[in-house]
């Protein structure tokens, strides 16, 4: 009995009154024409317990199938044939915030203390060690959000205490907190598959950065090549490519994994530069040094002159809209367009004109023209260095 179907379509497997109604021709065709095989009669109902039995064969084989196909599998199922190809899903990662605590005199707060985003008593943060206090003052602190994913604490907004210890005063973030990821999507992970596939291969640049990104904790590289015999106006040497990578101001990636996925990848006669090192290991086991750089974060000061009415949301929303817009737009590298960050303040609700913006590396910036990043460097807009004033 064959009622499955496999061709350029797939895999079709038959309905369980299919398989009984089959059972049923198969006993009269090789046992005797005249059996009776209702569903009332004491075979019928034999039939159809092994009908739905051999129904569940078929599925469990049909998942099996669709295992193999990254545009079918689910879950865990679709992560596991994801790394066949080389491709590692993103994690989930929970947002992390530095925090100053008031603490009196010998006090020690607890790993585990809880505090929570001004009107936000939902968005928890966690202190991740203990923190002793000599004297009476402010102590620097590492917080994690108790819940992974887009976690958001912008600057001066996580100072409510939830779980209040003796001489535990006060709270605050001085800094936007680096925000986290969900785990990726399966609709997401099979177009960022493809795309890998699609750039790896042959040495170049781009599949040399499409397999760096899949190291874990990385977020995006920018990848530049001198073909000629001389250094270019980057500092890159004759012969040469340079890698810069972004992993987030806590340097998530490994530099042991950056470099495997250049070596692995890299073409003959053309070497890696960079100002940060890490160490792959060939088919020989045999150690080689692999150069990269990674992007160092530049403070940046932006003011905005605007215009509003009863619409307008408030200078802590603008100022978010634009911290989101940056953290997509600011690649290393990319440099701080005045025009692009106009455009998203007009495009808030109650935000009537931008009359100026004025960007600068410095408190109390002048320069109305965009501002040069290097290759090297990565534009930090945190909305501390954001002011909106409003005539």
């Amino acid at each position: 009995m064959t009622l499955a179907v496999f061709d350029e379509t797939g895999l079709t497997i038959p309905t369980a009154t299919q398989i009984i109604d089959q059972i049923g021709q198969d006993q009269r065709d090789n046992i005797d024409q005249g059996l009776i095989t209702d569903e009332t009669e004491p075979l019928g109902q034999l039939n159809g317990i092994t009908g739905n039995d051999t129904r569940r064969v078929y599925e469990l084989v049909q998942t099996l199938y669709e295992y193999f196909d990254p545009w079918s599998a689910e879950g865990i199922f679709l992560t596991n044939i994801l790394t066949l190809s080389g491709y590692v899903r993103k994690k989930a990662k929970a947002s992390t915030v530095v925090c100053l605590v008031g603490l009196d005199a010998t006090t020690t707060l607890a790993a585990g203390s809880e505090a929570y985003v001004i009107n936000e008593p939902e968005n928890v943060w966690v202190l991740d060690a203990d923190v002793e206090s000599v004297a009476a003052g402010d102590y620097e602190s590492n917080w994690t959000a108790k819940e992974v994913g887009e976690q958001r604490a912008n600057a001066g907004t996580l100072t409510e205490i939830a779980t209040p210890s003796p001489g535990w005063n006060t709270i605050t973030n001085p800094l936007d907190a680096a925000v986290g990821n969900l785990e990726e999507s399966d609709s997401s992970a099979r177009v960022n598959r493809e795309e890998q596939l699609q750039k790896a291969g042959g040495a170049t640049p781009g599949g040399i950065r499409s397999q760096i990104d899949s190291v874990v904790g990385v977020i995006s590289v920018q990848d530049y090549e001198n073909t000629s015999l001389l250094p270019d106006i980057n500092g890159l040497p004759g012969k040469s490519f340079e890698m810069v990578v972004w992993d987030g101001v806590d340097q998530a990636a490994d530099n042991n994994e950056i470099a495997q996925a250049i070596w692995d990848s890299r073409a003959g006669g053309i070497e890696p530069f960079g100002n940060t090192s890490g160490i792959a290991i060939d088919s020989e086991n045999v150690s080689h040094t692999m150069y990269f750089s990674r992007a160092v974060g530049r403070d940046v000061w932006l003011e905005l002159d605007i215009s509003t009415n009863e619409d307008y949301g408030g200078d802590s929303l603008l100022k978010e809209a634009i911290k989101i817009e940056a953290s997509k737009a600011q690649l290393p590298g990319v440099d701080v367009i005045s025009a692009l960050y106009s455009k998203v303040a007009m495009l808030q609700p109650g935000v009537t004109n931008v009359f100026q913006i004025r960007l600068g590396f410095a408190v109390s910036p002048t320069l109305t023209a965009d501002l040069e990043i290097a290759i090297r460097e990565r534009a930090e807009i945190d909305t501390s260095r954001i002011a909106i004033f409003v005539p």
